[in-house]
């Protein structure tokens, strides 16, 4: 981030705001114009920029609310002038490169000048006109407007070059990913994320029951990793539904939530999915959801997870407190994933169970509270009927020992132990 004098934006009328360099900006500029430029390296494109954004005289407007800032006196290449053109900030946040290179003087002077270095503001449009200067800018016995050994304010230049680099270097690159590589990434991830978020915005997230039953309300459609995934619930929208006792509940979706097509869940439904929130980055860990008898349930797949324990906190912050369908969590690459998803149309058994399956460094993480299916000895409904007779028996109590207690005593033994209730 680098901060621009509060004076020019007064003065040209925008939003206050820092300029930033991102790697994709930076890469724009270095393949459309680093050859013109003579640029040789990525530290030669931001010295470049920099050097611009340090010591600009003058400030033109551009196309579709772009902001040209030009260094246009004092520089010795013919005919042409150092440019960087900053996009326009909507938000406010910050401004962004639409390039930067050599501009033809020419084409210079033909755009509207919002501000130059020395020039005294207009009292009636607030916008400085051209060669006029004051005596401040005529101080050193320089020519007139020169950028030459001046500064915009930006104060600590090599300081703000070394942190620019050093941010840049750090935004999500491998050790072995050059400068380059990266900035091509980011970008792609940076076009996904704007896609998902306009797929988002076109989904309905309150239709009626109806059209939750009959699917005919409107979702969002994105590509993950050559997935098709439908969006149903984007991230900070309020998921409703009726439990089996026909009590209504909600929560709040912390990651966006759909399923995958073209994949059949044990329900005959779709392949339920969330979403992190940079689902081209992590691994897949899958939720073998389970019933309140411990009996598997269906898949619900966390997608771009770094690593198990976000990828449970993420599943869990989904649904009510007091949750208890986690049941067993597994970790798998991605491609290991797809691979499942092709191995069978209809996946009806729990995700560790199918042999193609290879977990995340042949590792399977349960939750503490473990799914055993079908398996388990003492289901919650039969618990509930001894709870009832152990207090019958307990009302009646008479001398000596009652065989039939000490059978139901244990019996309730059996359920604490096999939920790890101690």
């Amino acid at each position: 981030m680098v901060d621009i004098p509060s004076e020019v934006f007064d003065i040209i009328n925008k939003l206050k705001a820092p300029f930033r360099l991102t790697p994709s900006m930076l890469k724009h500029v270095f393949d459309r114009h680093g050859k013109e430029m003579g640029l040789t390296r990525a530290d030669d494109a931001i010295d470049f920029v920099l050097d611009v954004m340090d010591n600009f005289d003058h400030v033109r407007q551009g196309d579709k609310g772009a902001v040209i800032f030009s260094i246009e006196n004092n520089r010795s290449r013919t005919g042409r002038r150092a440019v960087t053109i900053l996009l326009d900030s909507q938000s406010g946040e910050y401004y962004g490169i639409k390039t930067s290179g050599y501009e033809r003087i020419e084409g210079l002077t033909k755009r509207p000048l919002l501000w130059e270095k020395g020039a005294i503001k207009t009292s009636t449009t607030g916008v400085a006109p051209a060669n006029v200067t004051t005596e401040k800018a005529q101080q050193g016995n320089e020519p007139t407007g020169s950028a030459s050994n001046q500064s915009n304010g930006l104060v600590g230049k090599d300081n703000k070059l070394s942190d620019t680099k050093q941010e840049i270097s750090k935004e999500n690159v491998s050790d072995n990913e050059d400068l380059f590589a990266k900035a091509e990434r980011i970008a792609n991830v940076d076009k996904e994320n704007r896609i998902r978020k306009a797929e988002e915005a076109k989904v309905d997230t309150n239709p009626t029951e109806k059209q939750k039953e009959a699917g005919n309300y409107k979702k969002g459609h994105i590509k993950v990793d050559g997935l098709d995934v439908t969006i149903e619930q984007p991230k900070g929208s309020i998921r409703r539904g009726t439990d089996a006792n026909g009590n209504k509940w909600e929560s709040e979706m912390h990651n966006t939530y759909g399923y995958i097509k073209g994949t059949e869940s044990v329900d005959g439904d779709h392949i339920d999915i969330f979403l992190s929130d940079n689902p081209a980055e992590g691994n897949v860990y899958v939720v073998d959801q389970v019933n309140k008898d411990g009996s598997f349930d269906e898949h619900k797949v966390m997608y771009g997870f770094t690593d198990m324990e976000s990828a449970e906190k993420a599943y869990l912050s989904n649904y009510e407190k007091g949750w208890q369908g986690l049941g067993s969590i597994t970790g798998v690459s991605k491609e290991d994933f797809k691979k499942w998803v092709d191995s069978s149309k209809r996946k009806t058994k729990p995700f560790a169970k199918y042999s193609s399956v290879k977990t995340e460094g042949d590792v399977k993480v349960q939750h503490p509270i473990e799914s055993k299916g079908s398996n388990r000895l003492v289901t919650d409904e039969r618990y509930a009927e001894l709870k009832k007779r152990m207090r019958a028996k307990l009302g009646q109590l008479n001398m000596g020992v009652d065989p039939e207690v000490l059978a139901i005593g244990t019996e309730m033994a059996v359920y604490h132990i096999e939920r790890g209730i101690v």
